[in-house]
């Protein structure tokens, strides 16, 4: 079967999107006359089920007096297969699963499936309709659509495949002009494909006017439209029959998941040239761009979401480095101003100040990438959005001034939510700072809180949310907007527009990072010249939902006399850092002993050693882990209290039983590291005596 289109099998799960956009009730039998497929329409008009169907003869829809005349027609016809309707000069009835019958019309289609050779047969009830007398015009038109298809399956680029629908509407329907008009974010109507037209002439201002008001806003459902001649009036503007010289047209709009995304349009310069079939074939070749467009968005929202996750987990890596960096640099210089102040040399002081803020930023910086890659340490707590938006409107109005009027909105029983308190007064901030700079002569910036349920399958959020209740804030501006190539890579890291020196490129990057580990997503609409709006979404709190904020404090206990003079095993593969603590912990009056891996602090924790207290890094060498050598620690010298410290933050370890107090981030200060050791030896101390 030469030159007949072929599929890699009805296995493929993007076919049956396809063949199922096929106009009519279709079939497919393999050349021993078996049905492999059947489409919801084919089950619906005959009364059984795909499963009923699928490897019986197909025969089985054929009033008996008829079966072997068909099968001699259906040995003749794969003997010679091309497209064309089935027996013009005959009469054809077919048999309901009830046992009535009616009569139908059938055009066939070779088809290939990997299997082998089979037949497309497209089948109409003929019961309440004229039988059509040119059926091979419908044959045609199933077979262009099935060719289209089979493109959209085997290529990946969306733009290939709709440089080939002109041409192949123009050989289906035999009319003169197909084109694709688009409906481009911020551009407004533009053509993307044209064909038996100067493209000039269809980007013509006021021909894109004529389709606007005749093509999309035909009325609030945007129908599809059929002008049996445009001399007649039919609320067409006039100057386009004669820009185009023709005489009818066919509009079919495409409906894509979020609305409206483009028009596809044909004009023949016969009156009446077109009708239902031809409308059918429209929304079925309609069907077929859709569908190849949703899956090409799909891929690319996934590839993106991919490519953010991969560069925060880089960052979350380099951050991590970063931090072991900066406690020794930041211990040193802590311990080098110490020495300066102890013998003196107070004029060099200033000088390690400065290295140590600069050391400071270096550290707030790491913190931000923590916060994209959801590494930080977040403190959930219940939200209420009347009174986060209410204290925040007085902030923000100081912050981003005068010429920019906030409004704030709670919509009616909008529930309280799960979030950061701190984090989520952060990111607002950061969203209204970025707000103030798309609106240099001011503006409207509008902060509202919206209930929302998610819905297993909801493809706005392509089920980014588990199914469930959740508050929507939404920040939006009146500012100069964002073209779609800025808008694609917002939420990347060190991505800005800004000159040098005015950003980091960080802030929208740690407002994504702060709603995906929230348990919530991020969505950013935005359109050049009229605005760009940012939607957070948290989940709604449970009517028993309590404060999780987590108290990093010492919780009001005193370090007793005594805690100090004891004995404290440090362990961490960084010999620089190991350095740092020891230097730490020894001038706030302890003993310590250094470890660099699990098999020398086992060695110091079997020995006679009496140590008080471990204090380890979560993630050693050579995949060796902190909390494994705690547990360890903690079968050989039941009781031991263990401090936790990582490049990374407390929210990052999921690790069971780690209170944040029995975790200290890193860099850290001499002060830190000895209060939160006295701390925990001074609750030990105190637990022994009850």
């Amino acid at each position: 079967m030469a030159d007949v289109p072929a599929f890699g099998g009805h296995g493929d799960p993007a076919f049956p999107l396809v063949f199922e956009a096929v106009p009519d009730a279709t079939i497919v039998v393999d050349d021993e006359g078996r049905i492999l497929l059947a489409n919801r329409k084919a089950c619906a008009l005959f009364g059984w089920s795909a499963e009923e169907l699928i490897g019986n003869p197909v025969e089985r829809l054929i009033p008996s007096r008829f079966a072997g005349t068909h099968q001699q027609h259906r040995r003749r016809y794969h003997g010679s297969p091309d497209a064309r309707p089935m027996g013009i000069e005959l009469e054809l009835f077919g048999l309901r699963s009830d046992g009535t019958e009616f009569p139908l019309e059938i055009a066939l289609s070779p088809f290939a499936l990997a299997g082998g050779p089979a037949v497309m047969a497209s089948i109409r009830d003929l019961t309440h309709t004229l039988r059509f007398k040119n059926a091979a015009k419908r044959a045609r038109y199933s077979s262009q659509v099935v060719r289209l298809g089979e493109l959209a399956l085997r290529t990946k680029n969306i733009d290939e495949l709709l440089s080939v629908v002109p041409e192949l509407i123009v050989e289906a329907l035999r009319t003169e002009i197909v084109i694709i008009y688009w409906l481009a974010h911020g551009t407004g109507i533009r053509p993307l494909i044209t064909h038996g037209i100067p493209a000039a002439l269809a980007d013509d201002p006021e021909l894109a006017q004529a389709l606007v008001r005749d093509g999309i806003d035909v009325d609030a459902d945007n129908a599809p439209l059929i002008v049996n001649d445009y001399a007649e009036g039919n609320g067409v503007d006039a100057a386009l029959a004669r820009m185009l010289d023709v005489a009818s047209g066919l509009r079919v709009p495409l409906i894509g998941k979020s609305g409206l995304i483009g028009v596809l349009v044909s004009h023949a310069r016969q009156a009446k040239r077109f009708g239902d079939e031809e409308l059918h074939f429209m929304q079925a070749v309609g069907n077929v761009i859709v569908e190849a467009l949703t899956r090409g968005e799909v891929e690319d929202q996934l590839a993106h979401a991919q490519r953010l996750e991969s560069i925060g987990q880089l960052t979350g890596g380099i951050a991590h480095d970063f931090n072991n960096i900066l406690t020794v640099v930041l211990g040193n210089l802590q311990m080098l101003r110490e020495a300066m102040e102890e013998s003196g040399k107070a004029g060099f002081v200033k000088l390690v100040e400065s290295a140590q803020r600069a050391s400071r930023r270096g550290a707030d910086l790491t913190q931000k990438l923590l916060t994209f890659s959801r590494k930080q340490s977040l403190a959930p707590s219940v939200i209420d959005p009347v009174a986060v938006l209410a204290a925040l409107t007085d902030m923000l109005q100081r912050t981003i001034g005068e010429a920019i009027q906030i409004e704030w909105r709670v919509a009616p029983g909008c529930p309280h939510f799960l979030a950061d308190a701190l984090q989520l007064d952060n990111a607002i901030l950061n969203l209204a700072l970025n707000a103030r700079d798309a609106m240099p002569g001011g503006g409207r910036l509008r902060v509202t809180a919206t209930p929302l349920i998610a819905m297993a399958g909801d493809t706005d959020l392509d089920g980014e949310l588990s199914p469930g209740n959740y508050v929507v804030i939404a920040v939006a501006d009146t500012g100069v907007g964002m073209t779609p190539d800025v808008l694609h890579r917002a939420f990347e890291p060190f991505y800005t527009t800004k000159p040098s020196g005015k950003g980091s490129g960080l802030g929208l990057s740690m407002v994504y990072g702060f709603a995906k580990q929230s348990g919530g997503t991020i969505r950013m609409d935005s359109t050049p010249g009229r605005g760009t709006e940012v939607r957070l979404y948290f989940p709604a709190a449970d009517a028993g939902d309590l404060a999780t904020a987590a108290d990093d404090t010492a919780g009001g206990l005193t370090p007793e006399i005594g805690v100090a003079q004891q004995t404290i095993l440090v362990v961490d593969d960084d010999l620089e850092v190991l350095n740092v603590a020891q230097v730490f912990l020894t001038r706030s009056g302890y003993r310590v002993l250094l470890a660099s891996d699990t098999g020398g602090a086992l060695h110091w924790l079997t020995g006679p050693e009496p140590i008080a207290l471990l204090f380890t890094d979560v993630v050693l060498s050579a995949g060796e882990s902190g909390p494994r050598l705690a547990a360890d620690a903690q079968r050989i010298r039941p009781g031991l209290p263990v401090l936790y410290t990582s490049g990374f933050t407390h929210g990052s370890l999921s690790v069971a039983d780690v209170r944040p107090i029995q975790f200290l981030a890193k860099p850290y200060q001499r002060e830190e590291l000895a209060a939160r050791v006295a701390f925990l030896l001074t609750e030990a101390r105190q637990q022994e005596r009850f």
